[in-house]
């Protein structure tokens, strides 16, 4: 079951995400890689700056079930292209549908190792675009999802 009642927190999230990234100066990193899956098997690769996850479980109370939050924040994702904004289009009419996610942080530093996320039934909650004179043109994405899989540990 999907809750999203937070959407403020990770959008919030998100944006402090991209501040601390522009405020480094001596130590950076590659973007991580994402991979975006559609239903039908169709894969489109992106890069992303920042990525941010918020995952929470509430126990079962009284005639309440256990409950499992999870949302995701993308910031800086490029190139911008008609898969990724067909995919995040907040229409209300139309939804762009659920994608499985797969993130990898690059390895940058000696003797680290790349961190792979996994992320099934992803959709997008809001969508914002940048444009500055440090990087190029950009979107973040704010999505909740159902599953996160961590270096093929399930997390939920």
């Amino acid at each position: 079951m999907i809750v999203h009642t937070k959407p403020l927190a990770v959008l919030a999230f998100g944006l402090l995400m991209a501040a601390s990234a522009v405020a480094q100066e001596a130590l950076t990193f590659e973007p991580a890689t994402l991979i975006i899956t559609a239903g039908d098997g169709t894969e489109s690769e992106y890069r992303v700056a920042d990525m941010g996850a918020f995952l929470s479980t509430s126990a079962a109370y009284e005639d309440m079930p256990a409950t499992s939050e999870f949302s995701l924040s993308l910031t800086g994702v490029t190139p911008i292209d008609a898969e990724l904004l067909e995919w995040s289009k907040q229409m209300l009419d139309e939804d762009g549908g659920v994608r499985s996610l797969t993130i990898i942080s690059q390895a940058s530093t000696e003797g680290a190792q790349e961190v792979r996320y996994e992320v099934t039934e992803a959709d997008v909650t809001s969508i914002s675009f940048a444009h500055t004179n440090y990087a190029e043109p950009n979107v973040s994405l704010s999505l909740v999802a159902n599953k996160l899989t961590v270096d093929g540990i399930a997390m939920n």
